[in-house]
């Protein structure tokens, strides 16, 4: 089972934002995702409590326990032998011994950063952080930058927005990009982002809805694209 570990020193950077996107993104290409909860806030659980009320949760993404080093190193193994695909971990904030631990574990990190100065600086500060932990392992593991909140439509970059895509474009990144959308705004109280988008063809009357979702459903199926391929992962049949 592969781990994907999404790391930020900075809370409020997009770590459950971009990972609940990545599991819809690989759920529709029925990879079996289980989902590492280290954020101390809970976000998953609180999301996941939402989507049930509005059957919009899918049972194949279990939440698995992570708040130390060793329950992650348990529920891993757990996860392994329930037979998943691909474990996606939503990190603390902070540097500590879960997060090293994580680090080390991980065949994939992303660091979810908005284009603020202050998420830059932070963004950089935990690719430093992820960077020099395994190099202190002698690993080579790929890192890259997630950008959240991207202006989308017709919201202009700002001369600010440029400067930070600036000092991003020396960095390595993921070519899928999480916009700011009402539907990612939405996901913690919609529930699981391709079940929302699949109940809402059931009413006519939310065909509109549906196709102002649309757009991110399909960037979540370009993180997911991307992920597979940081991973040299094949999807599963499709039809399977």
């Amino acid at each position: 089972m592969k781990l994907v570990s999404f790391a930020s020193l900075k809370g409020g950077a997009g770590k459950t934002t971009g990972l609940m996107a990545a599991a819809s993104g690989l759920r529709l290409r029925k990879v079996r995702v289980a989902l590492f909860e280290a954020d101390k806030n809970d976000p998953l659980k609180f999301w996941r409590e939402n989507a049930l009320e509005n059957d919009t949760w899918d049972e194949d993404c279990k939440i698995f326990e992570a708040s130390s080093a060793k329950q992650f190193e348990q529920s891993f193994a757990d996860a392994q032998r329930a037979g998943y695909d691909l474990a996606l971990l939503d990190l603390e904030g902070g540097e500590s011994e879960l997060n090293t631990t994580a680090i080390v574990s991980s065949d994939l990190i992303l660091i979810p950063v908005s284009l603020t100065a202050l998420d830059i600086e932070y963004g950089i500060q935990s690719f430093q952080f992820v960077r020099r932990v395994l190099q202190d392992n002698d690993l080579s593991t790929p890192v890259a930058f997630l950008i959240c909140r991207f202006p989308s439509g017709k919201d202009k970059l700002t001369k600010a927005d440029k400067e930070s895509l600036e000092i991003l474009s020396k960095l390595p990144q993921v070519s899928a990009r999480i916009p700011t959308r009402a539907a990612y705004a939405d996901l913690a109280v919609s529930g699981m982002l391709h079940l929302y988008y699949e109940g809402l063809a059931e009413d006519p009357a939310l065909r509109v809805m549906r196709f102002s979702v649309r757009p991110a459903m399909k960037e979540a199926e370009e993180l997911a694209k991307d992920i597979l391929d940081g991973l040299a992962m094949e999807p599963a049949d499709a039809n399977s």
